[in-house]
């Protein structure tokens, strides 16, 4: 008879030999860890090795589906010459494969490791995918090396989970993958894309000194961090944030330590492009939130320089929505708004370089209305009333110093509307911008 997991993991062992355990026909590869004693051990361990050389010779691809692997059993020297290894939904108690290099493609999907995982110091040189995986024991990836895609979609974690110093040079995916215990990312480094959208940490997450390429996508969207109520939380230390992805939802299960934080995030940047293969549509109310969320955290921290620019960047977004409101519109239209003036005349009270340049430029503007005043009074002549000309210079610099008597006051009435609206509400105004300004340039 063949043996009873034939038909669950296909039918690559059903010309094996059986035995009988509690009226059930078992191959040595799928025979019950109760059952599967010492005695049998080394029979299993011959077996592998002339089952890998019987399809290196036949097609290249072993596939051991659903075989359990007894206690201690080793890869090394094993997985050099077929094109694919298929361990799709097998059992392993302790397994060791520390130091052993995937010269192809191996899946481990649906796998599970009952006891320590140790995968330290393995090289994957091709695609390696864990779907579904689920590790009961200790899990060790330190320092090993992924050098294609790598897939994580789904696999639990029970225990701890270490990934200290490992490698991953391709496409990377935690997509829902659970962390129930500690996960330790620490001087890991990322060099394509990393998706860890909507994993769970339940654990303490530490990403400390770890490399994220600048130039991919990083997602912790919709991740979760700890149980329900609790206040766990993902730590970010001494890391370079330009290419994570995170929003205002996921800000509260997030804790950076002395990290480099960009001019823009990524989720501004990814605004109206569409060749981010990770992001979905991307909203600046989103944005905004987000950015303000960062100013709240930075003020409460006290790290007023952040503060300041996330307030500007927060903002900034409040102004392209209204552009974009007005996109079918004239561009004067964005003139008549409170925000855009904002920005012009102090970068939204952050730029007192922006300010005082606008300052002197109303300063300009009230000489121009004085010399338009004046000149509408006594017309173009070739003899120049000097003492006129001389008593408007001076009242120039005594209506912005809001002198009550200045030497000249403009005749006409459009002439004397513009100067006051100029020298008692403008100037005040813009004067008072600048100051503000100075005054959150010097807070940092």
């Amino acid at each position: 008879m063949p043996c009873c997991m034939s038909g669950k993991f296909g039918e690559w062992c059903k010309n094996e030999d059986t035995l009988k355990i509690s009226g059930i026909d078992y191959c040595i590869f799928h025979l019950p860890k109760d059952s599967n004693s010492k005695r049998y051990n080394k029979i299993f361990n011959a077996r592998i090795e002339q089952k890998i050389s019987e399809s290196i010779e036949l097609n290249g691809v072993c596939v051991l589906n659903g075989a359990d692997f007894p206690d201690g059993f080793s890869f090394l020297g094993l997985c050099n010459s077929f094109s694919h290894l298929s361990l799709c939904g097998c059992r392993f108690s302790n397994a060791n494969i520390s130091n052993v290099k995937f010269d192809n493609s191996v899946d481990f999907n649906g796998a599970i490791f009952q006891g320590i995982a140790d995968f330290s110091d393995v090289n994957f040189y091709d695609n390696v995918s864990f779907m579904d995986a689920k590790f009961v024991g200790y899990a060790d990836f330190s320092r090993a090396k992924f050098n294609k895609d790598s897939r994580f979609y789904k696999t639990v974690f029970e225990n701890e989970a270490n990934f200290w110093l490992a490698t991953f040079m391709g496409n990377t995916s935690f997509e829902f993958a659970k962390f129930k215990n500690t996960s330790d990312f620490s001087e890991t480094e990322f060099q394509s894309d990393a998706n860890f959208f909507a994993a769970n940490f339940i654990g303490w997450a530490s990403f400390c000194k770890t490399i994220f390429s600048d130039n991919f996508a990083t997602d912790f969207r919709d991740i979760v961090a700890g149980l329900t109520g609790s206040n766990q939380i993902v730590l970010f230390s001494g890391v370079s944030l330009k290419s994570l992805i995170f929003t205002s939802i996921e800000l509260e299960k997030m804790l950076f330590k002395y990290c480099i934080w960009p001019d823009r995030l990524f989720l501004e940047r990814a605004l109206g492009h569409t060749n981010y293969e990770l992001m979905g549509e991307v909203e600046y109310p989103e944005v905004e939130e987000l950015y303000r969320n960062l100013k709240q955290r930075a003020v409460t921290e006290q790290d007023m320089t952040k503060a300041s620019d996330w307030h500007y960047r927060e903002k900034l977004m409040c102004l392209e929505q209204i552009r974009r409101h007005n996109a079918g519109c004239s561009r004067w239209r964005n003139l008549l708004t409170v925000t855009w003036w904002y920005w012009f005349s102090s970068g939204f009270g952050e730029r007192p370089d922006r300010a005082v340049w606008v300052l002197l430029g109303l300063f300009g503007v009230l000489l121009a209305c004085l010399a338009g005043s004046l000149l509408f009074e006594t017309g173009l002549t070739s003899t120049p009333d000097w003492t006129k000309i001389k008593d408007m210079l001076l009242a120039w610099p005594q209506y912005a110093l809001f002198v009550s008597q200045p030497a000249y006051t403009p005749v006409c009435h459009l002439g004397r509307f513009a100067v006051l609206v100029c020298s008692k509400l403008l100037i005040p105004l813009q004067a008072a911008l600048f100051v503000l300004a100075l005054r959150n340039r010097f807070r940092r």
